[in-house]
């Protein structure tokens, strides 16, 4: 039987990814967005709203498929990223408040734009 469950969770996150306008699957994460222009806080909770969270890329590889997502879906390099500094200001952590796996911001970032 956990076979049938592990399919049937494939399942339910490739029906919610579906149902955004864009959507790609990269390894084992699906990035999706419907172009909203949100806040960081709007953005955390149109995300856990459709069961998911926002990105945070663990390594070289994952961010250069992120932007490359990013850039193709919004025709911006900008995005809210799963990090903050609300709790340890100008000490940016994950959403679990653990420290970032890995970072590599862009000139003039990280910054508090639209946040």
């Amino acid at each position: 039987m956990p076979e049938v469950e592990l399919l049937r969770a494939h399942l339910s996150k490739l029906e919610k990814a579906a149902g955004f306008s864009f959507f790609r699957k990269i390894g084992d994460k699906y990035y999706v967005t419907d172009k909203w222009m949100a806040t960081f806080h709007e953005g955390l909770k149109i995300c856990a709203d459709h069961g998911g969270t926002l990105p945070l890329p663990r390594g070289e590889a994952e961010n250069q498929a992120l932007a490359k997502v990013v850039m193709i879906s919004l025709g911006s390099p900008n995005a809210f990223l799963g990090a903050t500094d609300r709790h340890f200001d100008d000490k940016f952590v994950d959403l679990s408040n653990q420290p970032l796996p890995f970072f590599k911001w862009g000139p003039s970032e990280p910054n508090n734009q639209m946040a």
